[in-house]
């Protein structure tokens, strides 16, 4: 009885020791697959990006980041066309109509900004009240729902305003109250506008307006040569990207 006993017992450890040995050869070999997690793979999608004189062409532009007339001194879009979210570029243009009615009108100094462009102008200036940090919300300019722009007259001259464009001082903010009357006024009535349109006005920057619920789009980073030729989809920027 025992003799069968030890019989069996050996049996069932070699009988385990050859399954064991079986399962790891087709693992090997490629016929036994482990579930491991894949992750998401981000898909492109339509970016609704529009040339804003597509929408409304007598806004007039000047995108200093297409020049070397800019705080790093630089040419970092390469062409000097204008984007906005459609939906941006619409009340854009909604603001144009009642200026125009006034004999005013906008001049553009940035908008659609890619995201690796926003990470150069961080890296030249980590302030958070000039510059967004693409670390933290990926930028505002990155989605197409941000414009910078300042009031023109019939002749195409800006009116007087605070400050110049960049201007990384407190005489930008919006509360400051030390530019002359004149200035205040048309700061003032460029507000007033664009609040009107559904933008919201950045405290830092009298010239940066948002459209309301901006951090709801997506963060693109096609570039302008891409948005020339007719490119219509990009892959959306993911949180904590780094490039």
């Amino acid at each position: 009885m025992r003799l069968w006993w030890r019989k069996i017992k050996t049996l069932k450890v070699n009988s385990m020791h050859t399954v064991k040995i079986i399962f790891f050869a087709m693992f090997l070999t490629g016929c036994v697959r482990i579930n491991t997690p894949v992750l998401p793979v981000s898909s492109a999608i339509e970016h609704h990006l529009v040339l804003i004189s597509s929408v409304s062409p007598s806004i007039h532009a000047d995108l200093r980041y297409a020049t070397t007339h800019n705080f790093i001194h630089r040419n970092v879009y390469g062409i000097a066309d204008a984007y906005l979210h459609e939906d941006a570029a619409r009340a854009l243009a909604a603001v144009q109509t009642e200026l125009h009615a006034q004999g005013l009108g906008l001049l553009i100094y940035d908008a659609y900004r890619p995201f690796h462009v926003q990470e150069i102008l961080w890296n030249a200036l980590p302030d958070e009240r000039y510059v967004s940090n693409p670390a933290k919300n990926r930028g505002r300019h990155t989605r197409g729902t941000t414009v910078d722009v300042t009031l023109i007259g019939v002749d195409g001259t800006p009116l007087p305003m605070p400050t110049e464009f960049d201007d990384f001082t407190p005489k930008a903010f919006r509360d400051d109250m030390s530019c002359l009357p004149e200035q205040c006024t048309h700061r003032a009535q460029l507000e007033a506008v664009m609040i009107k349109h559904g933008f919201v006005p950045y405290p830092f920057e009298w010239w940066h307006f948002d459209l309301n619920h901006w951090e709801k789009y997506p963060v693109l980073d096609i570039g302008f040569s891409e948005l020339a030729r007719g490119v219509a989809t990009a892959v959306p920027v993911a949180e904590n990207s780094k490039k």
